[in-house]
């Protein structure tokens, strides 16, 4: 549940400090749909969210000091995003860039989705917790795009993706499914067009027991390179009685240009939507850095993409991501086996991975946020993997855990132990320059390898590492730190 009162302060105080370098910006998403449709935040939306134009954010980051002043940490920063951390709630600043066509504006891009025509070039005041606050001015245009017509309905505990227009989870019909995805399939097999089952789909297949939970329809992934083949099949689809619910020609050039950027095809056909999204492979800066794919703004640290794999799934044979299960695991985390594993709370989902650790000992788990944000002071990047044990031995200084305290999972180094057995992490100590005790429930396990994205291993529990770690690590921050100041400042 989002604290309403600390969100408040924090929209208040990030307002204050862009109206006085002049950033303009707009209610955007969830945060706009609940201050017209509620005038109050959506309670179980879990952060606010604005858009500012892209030329702006350069100066938002130039003066990040000032929301330091304001107690505010900057979890992730960059040109696309940045994420502001306050009290345990977050706002995301996401640039609104025009996309472009021989001088014409066909749409603009915020959080890397599409949103067509003209809906985000102009806004209007609204009211909203006593202060005044700008939103979208085609409100009611911009919501039922982003939410459907049934906008307006709240639906509670639920929380449905861009575009979901007005589609809420039901139970799958099996006969109605099976059909969908067999003429999908006949259309594009007859042209070479490679698909496989993505997202919840995908966990059907793997785990056909979940295929008694409701869900909002097909979710399905192709090349972005057929994305232009699929919309010259329209004619072809819509003979075999599907309604086109979304299929922008966006040029092929734009989407080669903006990898991150997402223009999914959306079908309907006898109640069930079918959602088609696109890979493809980035641009040379990101493949240095390991990333080998991208979804939208998804990256994907392994080859899930270049070899599906074939699996029989409703008396049909399809493709599913390579290693679906690890696939899966990088998607939803550890719980997606679990029944309705998404209406687990964030304290239900890591009392599941406590199970899991003492019953198998060893469990290796991929980094990716939620449960392990991404920031500048991080030596563990989205997308490693570490293999974590069940403690069977007093801690001692210098060993690496996986901790949970105040709502996050975090992997830290015990900087000293007490008699009780609570933990002193180093983080504590060196980086925030506090003594915060954690008792030794908080400490879910050790931590024992690292596989980088890049291929490399390395042993944290190696008593030489850990010393090395522990003496270089409060030199590394400050270089990082520095690099990032003289980076704002260019």
């Amino acid at each position: 549940m989002m604290d309403r009162e600390v969100a408040r302060e924090n929209l208040s105080l990030t307002k204050s400090i862009l109206e006085k370098h002049n950033v303009s910006f707009t209610l955007g998403w969830g945060t706009c749909l609940g201050a017209v449709r509620d005038q109050d935040f959506i309670s179980h939306d879990g952060d606010i969210d604005l858009d500012i134009n892209h030329r702006d954010m350069e100066k938002v980051l130039s003066v990040a000091s000032e929301f330091e002043e304001q107690e505010f940490d900057i979890g992730y920063s960059s040109l696309r995003r940045i994420e502001l951390w306050r009290k345990g709630l977050h706002i995301d600043l996401f640039p609104a860039y025009p996309v472009e066509e021989e001088g014409k504006t066909l749409g603009w891009v915020s959080d890397n989705n599409f949103i067509a025509g003209d809906l985000l070039e102009h806004s209007t005041a609204i009211a909203f917790l006593g202060e005044e606050y700008r939103v979208p001015k085609n409100t009611v245009e911009y919501l039922a795009y982003l939410y459907g017509p049934s906008w307006q309905t709240p639906i509670a505990k639920n929380w449905l993706d861009i575009h979901n227009f007005g589609r809420e989870q039901k139970p799958i019909d099996l006969e109605v499914r099976s059909k969908n995805l067999r003429d999908i399939k006949s259309v594009f097999d007859a042209q070479d067009i490679k698909f496989w089952l993505d997202k919840k789909t995908c966990r059907n297949a793997v785990m056909p027991e979940s295929l008694s939970e409701p869900d909002v329809g097909i979710t399905l992934l192709a090349y972005l390179r057929d994305r232009d083949r699929i919309l010259s099949l329209i004619p072809e689809i819509q003979n075999k009685g599907f309604e086109i619910v979304q299929a922008l020609p966006i040029p092929l050039h734009l989407d080669l240009e903006h990898p991150m950027w997402r223009f999914p095809i959306t079908l309907k056909r006898q109640g069930e939507f079918i959602d088609i999204d696109f890979v493809t492979v980035p641009k040379s800066p990101e493949r240095r850095k390991g990333v080998k794919w991208y979804c939208g703004k998804e990256r994907f640290a392994w080859d899930f993409f270049g070899k599906p794999e074939a699996i029989q799934f409703l008396g049909n044979t399809y493709l599913v991501p390579r290693n679906p299960q690890r696939y899966l695991d990088y998607l939803y985390g550890f719980v997606w086996w679990q029944p309705r594993f998404e209406k687990l709370s964030h304290s239900e989902k890591i009392q599941v991975l406590a199970d899991k650790i003492d019953r198998e000992k060893t469990v290796e788990l991929i980094c990716k946020p939620p449960l392990f944000p991404e920031n500048s002071e991080s030596l563990i990047l989205y997308g490693d993997r570490v293999e974590v044990r069940r403690i069977d031995k007093p801690l001692r200084s210098g060993k690496f855990v996986l901790v949970y305290a105040s709502g996050e999972l975090s992997i830290q180094q015990v900087a000293e132990v007490n008699s009780e057995g609570n933990v002193l992490l180093r983080s504590s100590e060196v980086y925030k320059g506090g003594n915060t005790w954690h008792p030794a429930a908080e400490v879910l396990a050790e931590v024992v390898k690292l596989r980088s994205r890049l291929g490399v291993t390395l042993p944290l529990n190696s008593i030489i590492l850990q010393f090395l770690v522990g003496k270089i690590l409060p030199k590394l921050l400050k270089i990082r730190q520095s690099a990032i100041s003289l980076e704002v400042e260019k």
